[in-house]
């Protein structure tokens, strides 16, 4: 009798240090989860942040009136005038009449392809030739010149 409480003793005993250190190694592994969700949300916490800021940003670069002045200042461009739009429906041209196939029978034609040629791809930016100096128009400044202004210029 006294073997059996012994050993019943003793297995007790060895569960019970199995079940705490089970309890143990879960409690860790569950710390060790939190710490990871809580980087994780401080990295979405982060990137939102910088969502907003880029809004933000996007919607200041987009406001109407600069962009008017952008237009105006470098695009050259004039508002509509009314001689130019349409003013009456008859002054749209007809369009084209659409071919209608003679009556009779239908004449089949064989429509097997010759075997395609390779199409050569063009060549990487580095490797084209540079246009020639007539084409560059020399009374538009390059777009180099056009970033120097905009970063001298205060908004």
């Amino acid at each position: 009798m006294k073997f059996v409480l012994k050993l019943s003793s003793f297995t007790a005993l060895v569960l019970a240090l199995l079940s705490g250190g089970a309890l143990f190694w879960v409690s860790q592994q569950v710390q060790q989860s939190e710490r990871e969700q809580r980087k994780l949300q401080h990295i979405v916490a982060q990137e939102q942040e910088a969502i907003r800021v880029l809004d933000a940003e996007w919607d200041y670069l987009n406001r109407p009136d600069r962009l008017e002045t952008l237009a105006e200042e470098y695009l050259k461009m004039e508002p509509i005038k009314a001689d130019g739009l349409v003013q009456n429906v008859n002054m749209i041209p007809e369009p084209a009449p659409i071919p209608v196939p003679p009556k009779g029978k239908p004449v089949f034609v064989a429509t097997a392809q010759p075997a395609a040629k390779p199409v050569m791809k063009p060549a990487p930016p580095a490797l084209r030739p540079a246009p020639p100096a007539a084409a560059i128009r020399q009374d538009e400044p390059s777009f180099t010149q056009l970033l120097d202004s905009l970063e001298q210029k205060p908004e």
